[in-house]
């Protein structure tokens, strides 16, 4: 990019101000994340415009609420930081982007040789659990070792500044592919720019200067690691027959997470729950069930969604032994029992062994009990929310959507919401003119019902919903997921994301209709919609209210309103 000339913003942030770039960047990890069909194009450039800019706070929306999804830790960063071009608030978010597009295939079901990094009495789950940073390290050393070099490094500063690690390793993978580096020159940018054009050549495309080599640049040193890594790991699985049989009983889809696992595991890092009052980070999960077993991630989730549950002064922050991981999976069980957590049958040793169903049992209820806290302190009437409620709200909602084609849904598990078009309508009957009718189907096939579903997601999170779903949880109809789906909109509504303003202008406008697909208009929702077993019920002694009746309509404003900025 060009230097920008005097007092102008540099043309990196001028790119992201409209969110576009931000939106393609998280489409770039994970397709599912970032319908690119539900990002408004050239908005910017009508940025005179009220609406345009509603349009690009939308985007920025997408963006940031996409990027948790995939795993950023995206914290006090709104539309108005991207679209006002803060700029250590915009480089953090494009950093994070960056690293997981780099480094997310670092992991068994890509590379099983990887097994040849495990050191001592190492197992593969405590391999799994490490960050992709300690796992590079540890290839350049592996590299470093089978070229005979003594050198070693334990980071991608001070170590890499010479060029030396890279000239060494680079002729590993590569061999004659690459020039010798002349290593008796002072020069440590001259060594640098020797080590870049060697990987061009190579066809690695570094983004990395010589001169940020040999500054030490952290960052950029790990992207060409990273980079280097990807194009030629160079690894081979060590004949051991003690890690033959591991590796043969460890399920590589588990290694890349199950998609229940995935969500879950995202939900608890986007919580950012710091483990006791002395942590100097927040827990941050990369292999759910290796992680978990010494009880210290789950504990912290407790204390995130319950403030002050745990006694922190019992609980062993660092275990030695197996005895001290029991007993902080017995402190998880007795918390969880203090937050009325059905745990039947769930001791410390089964936190302890792993037990996936297990733990997965317990992350759900928690993720489950802070949703419904939300929704309550959200009402602000103090009465819980079961199934029936979400149902019940959703029904309400598409019903008075203007040009409702859906049907009531009877329950989580109903087989109409597969087509997402139920979902779609939803986000539009909260969200406003959000959506492009053009682009949502009847949900005939399997792949219009899929595109319907990606776009329901995007379009949630465009109106201010943060959603840890996936399009898949919606066309196989996961209860699970559904209840976060219409939990997720319903406090977007109520926390006032969804009705934004600027001041004293009006507020948004009214939804479009979508083309009629059906000649009748939705029955009124059906009473009563029966709890599934996840869903605790209501004490006996709150009685449960009625559903909620359909909003009264509103008069059509006079212009769209933009929203909240920050």
């Amino acid at each position: 990019l060009p230097l920008p000339r005097a007092g102008a913003p540099p043309p990196l942030f001028a790119a992201c101000a409209d969110g576009v770039l931000l939106c393609k960047l998280v489409a770039l990890i994970d397709g599912d994340a970032v319908d690119l069909r539900a990002v408004n194009m050239g908005a910017l450039g009508r940025a005179a415009d009220r609406k345009a800019t509603f349009k690009v706070v939308e985007n920025c929306n997408l963006a940031i609420n996409a990027a948790k999804d995939v795993g950023c830790r995206v914290t006090n960063i709104g539309p108005r930081d991207i679209m006002t071009a803060r700029p250590h608030l915009v480089l953090g978010l494009l950093w994070q982007a960056i690293r997981l597009l780099l480094t997310q295939k670092i992991s068994l079901k890509e590379h099983p040789g990887l097994v040849a990094l495990l050191e001592g009495d190492e197992t593969l789950q405590q391999l799994l659990a490490l960050p992709p940073e300690r796992i590079l390290v540890r290839w350049l050393n592996y590299h470093l070792a089978r070229a005979g070099s003594a050198r070693r490094v334990a980071g991608f500063g001070r170590d890499l500044m010479d060029s030396e690690v890279y000239a060494v390793v680079m002729r590993q993978l590569y061999g004659a592919e690459v020039q010798p580096v002349d290593l008796t020159t002072p020069d440590l940018e001259a060594r640098a720019a020797r080590v870049l054009a060697n990987a061009a050549a190579v066809g690695v495309a570094p983004f990395i200067k010589p001169r940020d080599v040999a500054a030490g640049n952290a960052k950029l040193n790990l992207a060409f690691v990273a980079q280097l890594f990807n194009d030629r790991p160079g690894l081979e699985v060590v004949a051991d027959e003690a890690v033959a049989r591991e590796l043969a009983g460890l399920d590589l889809d588990d290694a890349g997470d199950t998609r229940e696992a995935r969500t879950f595991k995202l939900w608890m890092n986007s919580l950012e729950a710091w483990a006791g009052p002395d942590a100097t980070d927040a827990v941050q999960i990369r292999d759910l069930f290796a992680e978990c077993r010494d009880g210290v991630p789950l504990l912290a989730t407790m204390d995130a969604v319950r403030p002050g549950c745990v006694p922190w002064k019992k609980v062993r922050l660092a275990p030695k032994n197996r005895h001290h991981v029991v007993e902080n999976g017995n402190r998880v069980v007795a918390v969880g029992r203090g937050l009325e957590l059905v745990l039947v049958n769930i001791g410390g040793v089964d936190i302890a062994d792993g037990n996936k169903k297990l733990i997965l049992a317990v992350v759900w209820q928690l993720m489950r009990q802070q949703t419904v806290d939300m929704l309550k302190q959200l009402k602000g009437d103090g009465t819980a929310v079961d199934e029936a409620d979400l149902v019940a709200w959703a029904n309400a909602k598409v019903a008075a959507f203007a040009g409702a084609t859906q049907p009531p849904i009877r329950s989580l598990n109903d087989k109409k919401l597969a087509t997402g078009r139920f979902c779609v309508e939803l986000c539009a009957a909260v969200g406003g003119d959000v959506v492009d009718w053009d682009l949502v189907t009847p949900g005939a096939t399997d792949k219009d019902r899929a595109l319907n579903a990606k776009y329901a997601l995007s379009i949630a999170r465009k109106v201010g919903a943060r959603v840890f779903c996936t399009p898949d949880d919606i066309v196989e109809v996961k209860p699970k997921m559904i209840l976060l789906f219409i939990a997720a909109l319903w406090q977007a509504e109520l926390s006032g994301a969804t009705r934004p303003s600027l001041g004293s202008e009006p507020t948004r406008s009214t939804p479009a209709s979508p083309p009629q697909l059906v000649a009748k208009t939705p029955a009124k929702p059906p009473a009563g919609a029966a709890a599934t077993s996840w869903i605790k019920p209501k004490p006996p002694s709150q009685p449960k209210p009625a559903a909620p009746a359909a909003p009264p309509s509103q008069p059509k404003p006079a212009a769209p309103a933009a929203p909240p900025l920050g």
